[in-house]
């Protein structure tokens, strides 16, 4: 059995049994641990009588599964999607795939005024100077992981395009082999595809639009957030609170953070809302 099926079965046989609860099936289990902190916010006692999140692992097994059982509902990562991948891939499935609004799941725990939002107030209070300190610590090396993010646009899509151009099938193929011209050809496909001039031209233009994107579109949209939430907002958090592990830190803001305004379409596509 494939990866995605023996997920599909897992939920079927664990999640739904006899219930008959329709399900949002989500990539991974940081992303279950997300979504049903804020069902919990939204529609207490009431959602986990007709929904159930499951975990997919992987975005990928996520569309399959959704191909498969057409009453189910899922919602993943935006981030190595560009706005055309994201638009085909929701066109396959209308109304039943959603995307999260920002790069990732962690995006929801990097920006200051987030997170200043979700520590109660006796934490709040260890901050020496207040928000503004969380806010000047946490933001310090923006700028950098901007850049990092507007190269990783660039760079990350570049596999599944160089698969798209047949690497490297196209010339493991025997009858291919026999063509001198057909080789020439494909290296050829490939070479100008991976062109350099191209390609940091593209960097060039993804990094002026971010940098000129106002902050809270930058933290949203173009930082990686999973990286930036792991290698530094929890030491910008353990700098100034009580030494605590990432997942400690994230159960910990999941609990006590409001529930974010753009994830109102998933409820109502719920009908919880």
């Amino acid at each position: 059995m494939s990866g995605w099926t023996v997920a599909r079965d897992h939920i079927l046989q664990a999640q739904v049994g006899q219930t008959g609860v329709r399900v949002l099936v989500v990539e991974g289990d940081d992303d279950k641990e997300f979504i049903e902190s804020l069902l919990d916010k939204v529609a207490a006692g009431v959602w986990a009588s007709q929904w159930a999140v499951g975990v997919a692992n992987g975005k990928q097994n996520v569309l399959k599964i959704l191909h498969d059982q057409p009453n189910w509902l899922g919602i993943v990562d935006r981030d190595e999607w560009s706005q055309n991948a994201a638009m085909a891939a929701q066109n396959m499935l209308p109304g039943r795939l959603h995307i999260l609004p920002r790069f990732c799941m962690e995006s929801y725990f990097i920006d200051p005024g987030e997170i200043w939002a979700a520590l109660p107030p006796a934490q709040q209070q260890q901050f020496t100077g207040g928000f503004a300190a969380l806010e000047t610590d946490l933001l310090q090396p923006l700028a950098e992981w901007v850049r990092h993010g507007a190269l990783w646009h660039v760079i990350n899509p570049l596999w599944d395009g160089l698969r798209a151009c047949g690497f490297k099938e196209a010339l493991l193929d025997r009858q291919a082999a026999q063509s001198d011209q057909a080789i020439q050809q494909k290296l050829t496909e490939w070479h100008q595809f991976l062109d350099p001039n191209t390609i940091f031209t593209e960097f060039q233009s993804k990094l002026a639009a971010a940098t000129a994107a106002p902050r809270p579109q930058q933290l949203r949209d173009w930082v990686h957030g999973k990286q930036f939430f792991h290698e530094h907002a929890i030491q910008v958090l353990n700098r100034h609170l009580a030494q605590r592990s990432v997942e400690k830190w994230m159960l910990l803001l999941r609990q006590k953070m409001p529930v974010p305004p753009d994830l109102d379409f998933l409820w109502r596509a719920m009908q919880l809302i």
